[in-house]
């Protein structure tokens, strides 16, 4: 018995197929996480859509359309945004990368205001730490310039 280096453990940090796989899902998990949540309102109202015969004037249908179509569009959205993640991985610079960065973020912006709406809506008290957070998102874009 040596005290030399273990060689199971310095193959296991080299890069290989299995590593590469295994950020790619990864990546595509994170995508598909996003892409779903841009789309968290249509869910809030799958999830609290009611019989026809008992809400006669609702706008969606009695089939499973609105399901199909949020999950449609959630894919969808995932995969354009898996896609410009491979791209920027491909292609990386660090103008790029901040733009990216910056994307990202206010992209977020959307499942936030959803979340903020649904809320202030379903209960009588509003809710303060997602209207603060949403106020200091559009300040920050404010201050960078960025029209909406």
């Amino acid at each position: 018995m040596t005290g030399g280096p273990n060689p199971s453990a310095a193959t296991s940090t080299l890069p290989g197929p299995d590593s590469t796989r295994r950020q790619n899902l990864k990546n595509f998990l994170v995508c598909f996480s996003i892409g779903n949540m841009c789309f968290i309102r249509r869910w809030y109202d799958l999830e609290n859509l009611q019989a026809h015969s008992v809400d006669y004037y609702r706008t969606a249908p009695e089939n499973p359309t609105l399901l199909s179509a949020t999950m449609i569009a959630g894919l969808l959205l995932s995969l354009a945004l898996w896609l410009a993640w491979r791209w920027l991985e491909r292609h990386a610079k660090p103008a790029r990368v901040k733009a990216a960065q910056f994307l990202f973020l206010l992209l977020l912006v959307f499942p936030l205001e959803s979340v903020r709406r649904y809320w202030n809506l379903e209960v009588v008290h509003p809710d303060i730490a997602s209207n603060a957070a949403l106020l200091l998102v559009e300040e920050r874009r404010a201050r960078l310039g960025v029209s909406s």
